[in-house]
């Protein structure tokens, strides 16, 4: 598996103790989100309760990135994805650290006098976010879901063809789980998809918006959201890369860094990589992203959940755990 530089991420690593609990959020970027006693306040969008709990206990799974030894094909560690995410976490987490020391947060006001984010800066960041993006248990399911409906497609248009007087409601088509944790790896470490993702990601104009209102930003299991101002009509909405995008990752409760689509957003192309002052209905639109593309879990450092609960009580589909996340058209 190739890293950043291109390098083996593994080559060289000493063998170490098996981990079980393995997470899709990084614990060290959950931590920002704790509060005074280390643990993260959790809203459940499938209970809809909240609760407070440490953050190794959030946002993974036991044995989630495990490829089962029968489909490794010789591959000598089937930890090898929960390793190599491992090694990404440090370059992730030194990405962060470095803009958010920078940020002068002590400011009554912030504006266009200082570039924060510099090209190295966002070539990091991009990329970890893309692995962040697909890392994520919504990711492994959207991944799924596509597979089946896409692979039910093609089979009803071939037995259309092929054999007519067979009804479609006569066989089935089932993605076998024990497959999921492989493909899972694939799309992580391809060599094409979260390169061209962090290329859509690191084109954008990029804000540093800062929150000094009375709420703080949620985050989640699935913490870089994205919405689309631009609708395609023919699939429904917009990938990272499409013309009018906005996509949005809580770096901290109190910072969040927002990113434009550079054609669509022309006219803010003088605050790129800079920081601005968010309001609180900013504050409120952000966290509503949070809880309605989140997988299951909603995070903050306290008990401030009357937003989530509100969404989720008007809109109780996003809190469906069998909510339809791809529609083939």
């Amino acid at each position: 598996m190739m890293g950043e530089s291109g390098h083996n991420i593994l080559e060289g690593k000493k063998a170490v103790a098996r981990v079980k609990k393995q997470h899709y959020v990084p614990q060290f970027y959950l931590r920002r989100f704790t509060d005074e006693r280390g643990l993260v306040h959790v809203f459940d969008k499938f209970t809809t309760q909240g609760f407070k709990t440490p953050v190794a206990n959030v946002a993974s799974e036991t044995g989630f990135y495990d490829i089962p030894r029968e489909l490794a094909d010789g591959l000598d560690d089937p930890q090898i994805v929960e390793k190599a995410l491992a090694h990404v976490e440090q370059g992730f987490a030194k990405a962060l650290e470095d803009v958010l020391e920078e940020l002068p947060l002590h400011r009554r006001k912030l504006g266009l006098e200082r570039k924060i984010i510099h090209r190295k800066r966002r070539e990091a960041l991009a990329y970890a976010l893309a692995i962040q993006i697909a890392r994520t248990r919504q990711a492994r399911n959207f991944n799924i879901e596509l597979q089946g409906k896409l692979l039910r497609a093609i089979m009803d248009r071939v037995v259309g063809v092929e054999a007519p007087g067979i009804s479609l409601d006569d066989y089935s088509l089932e993605y076998k789980p024990e497959f999921a944790p492989l493909d899972h790896a694939r799309m992580l470490f391809g060599a094409r998809f979260v390169r061209a993702l962090a290329d859509a990601l690191f084109s954008h104009i990029w804000v540093l918006g800062v929150n000094r209102t009375s709420h703080m930003f949620y985050t989640s299991d699935s913490p870089v959201v994205k919405y689309a101002h631009v609708r395609n009509r023919a699939i429904g909405t917009s990938g990272y890369g499409s013309p009018g995008i906005e996509v949005a990752f809580p770096m901290s409760p109190r910072v969040i860094l927002v990113m434009w689509d550079r054609r669509y957003w022309k006219d803010l192309h003088m605050l790129d990589g800079r920081g601005i002052q968010l309001d609180e209905q900013n504050v409120s639109y952000y966290n509503s992203l949070q809880v309605s593309q989140s997988y299951r879990q909603v995070y903050c450092p306290g008990d401030d959940f009357a937003l989530a609960e509100g969404i989720c009580s008007e809109y109780p589909e996003v809190c469906s755990e069998e909510r339809e996340q791809v529609r083939v058209v």
